[in-house]
């Protein structure tokens, strides 16, 4: 089967049919300029997952339904066997096939990404579909992105489940949780500790065997303990992630992820924590202290440009209580918020990411 794509801002819609479908060839048909950077990052990760689709695309003129509709019986007449997706492409490419579709009887279907399936469209045809299962490096790579953080420690970006690991990250969580406003104190000055509430952080941390010494002569239990105080908000971080792999719903997933566009020469950006399920990102900011709506935005911002118009969005909140316009303005832009995690069991916590 040849699979025929109209080229769409939303990457996903140009992905899903051939992951879902696997055919012999997939044609891209794409404006001048736009879809060869993707072409070239989907192939990558057909060939990655093993997946023999030959990638043709071509360039479409649609500055009129006339030259569109040209091109579309072109494809025709050289591959007998294709099947057109009109889930995604712009007005003129779906006005244009409608007519041909008409005239020359072709097999249409449409993909609904967030549940993986494939409908025909004209026909009573069934497919055979395919599950969808991106790595968080291959959802980013659809969106013209990267992926990176060498300063992670190993755990954060492991979606593999490391028992003692885990319990290390629940230790360190804890004491975090007990009073998130003197951990914040503690890990943003511990070196010239000078309140008794950052000395007291410290003394749990002590207690639970998890560093020994003082001040510059401290000695952490292993590198993932040393991560997970390097900064404020890292324990609520890497709680929210293991929560996530107890929870069993995704299936891939990252702590602590820096994106880029590649070429675009752009400031990075930080996600706390990015799963992925089938073909859909969720994209998490952890906050371990007080939140504006500027938060809400640079989520937003994120999920949007990595992850599409399919991007899930969550705020997970420490302690803080946000007002009733904060709430109002998150759930305007499809933002669940996820509070006083200090006050949840950790079953509860897994619960929420159940869906």
């Amino acid at each position: 089967m040849t699979v025929v794509e109209f080229f769409d801002e939303e990457a996903l819609d140009n992905a899903a049919g051939v992951l879902l479908l696997k055919p012999e060839r997939l044609v891209l048909l794409h404006e001048e300029g736009k879809g060869r950077d993707f072409s070239e990052a989907l192939g990558r990760i057909l060939k990655n997952k093993n997946i023999k689709t030959e990638i043709i695309a071509e360039d479409v003129d649609v500055s009129c339904v006339g030259t569109a509709r040209a091109k579309i019986e072109e494809i025709a007449l050289r591959f007998p066997d294709c099947d057109f997706d009109i889930s995604g492409g712009n007005d003129i490419m779906l006005v244009a096939m409608g007519e041909v579709a008409k005239k020359h009887s072709l097999p249409m279907h449409s993909v609904n990404v967030a549940e993986g399936t494939v409908t025909a469209v004209n026909s009573a045809k069934k497919y055979t579909v395919y599950p969808i299962k991106l790595t968080v490096e291959e959802l980013i790579r659809l969106h013209g992105g990267r992926a990176t953080n060498e300063n992670r420690e190993i755990e954060a970006s492991s979606w593999k489940r490391n028992m003692d690991a885990e319990r290390d990250i629940e230790k360190v969580w804890e004491i975090c949780k007990s009073d998130p406003q003197a951990w914040n104190g503690a890990m943003g000055k511990w070196k010239n500790q000078g309140s008794d509430k950052t000395s007291e952080v410290w003394a749990k941390l002590r207690g639970a065997g998890l560093v020994k010494g003082r001040d510059n002569a401290l000695r952490y239990k292993n590198t993932l303990v040393r991560y997970l105080v390097s900064r404020q908000g890292t324990a609520l971080e890497m709680y929210t992630f293991i929560c996530a792999k107890e929870a069993g719903m995704f299936d891939d997933g990252q702590s602590g992820v820096m994106l880029d566009w590649i070429g675009r020469g752009e400031v990075e950006n930080e996600i706390d924590v990015l799963l992925t399920r089938g073909a859909v990102g969720y994209f998490i900011s952890c906050k371990n202290g007080m939140v504006d709506s500027t938060e809400l935005y640079k989520l937003d911002t994120v999920a949007s440009r990595f992850g599409g118009r399919y991007a899930k969005k969550m705020l997970v909140i420490s302690s803080f209580e946000p007002d009733f316009a904060f709430m109002k303005r998150a759930e305007e832009m499809g933002i669940r918020v996820i509070k006083n995690v200090k006050k949840l069991t950790k079953k509860d916590f897994v619960k929420k990411f159940i869906i």
